[in-house]
């Protein structure tokens, strides 16, 4: 992976650089961790005040191109970004977040041992069944083919439908 900055702005007022960036891949599109420590070592910079914006990759393309903030401190940066770029970026933990997904298998097996013992043996089905009638019996009651019935009929036996202002009315 190779990092090229095509612009660089110092922003005094937020206490912050921003850079653009092109990232030549040799593969597939670069993580954000992979291109904060990409980063972090072309700049000599500390990894946690480094804030990856968005990146663009143009299909079949093995460029991508996006925006890279540096704050002078992490409490700078928690105190100005967005709360969704601070979790995307990992520095700070969503409350509530489901465990990876490598863990939760492992939790469950060690639960599922636990709720065996509490089930009671269900009876078995075969005893609860009713005896087959035979074949011949079923196909008898059967009705015939159904009838198709032609248009004129249908409508003969359709009743008249009253006009809805009346039942309003009523």
């Amino acid at each position: 992976m190779k990092v090229e900055i095509l612009s660089e702005k110092e922003n005094p007022l937020l206490k912050r650089r921003q850079f653009e960036v092109k990232i030549t891949q040799d593969t597939v599109t670069p993580s954000i961790d992979e291109i904060r420590q990409k980063i972090s070592v072309t700049k000599e910079i500390g990894k946690g005040t480094i804030i990856i914006g968005s990146f663009k990759s143009k299909y079949g393309s093995k460029e991508t191109i996006g925006t890279v903030k540096v704050y002078e401190t992490k409490e700078r940066a928690m105190e100005i970004e967005p709360r969704h770029r601070l979790i995307k970026n990992g520095l700070i933990e969503v409350e509530g977040k489901e465990k990876p997904k490598e863990e939760a298998p492992a939790e469950a097996a060690k639960e599922a041992p636990k709720e065996k013992p509490a089930e009671e043996p269900k009876p078995d089905k075969k005893e609860e069944k009713k005896p087959e009638e035979p074949k011949e019996a079923k196909e008898e009651t059967k009705p015939d083919e159904k009838e198709e019935k032609k248009p004129e009929e249908v409508k003969a036996e359709k009743p008249a439908e009253e006009p809805k202002e009346e039942k309003k009315g009523e």
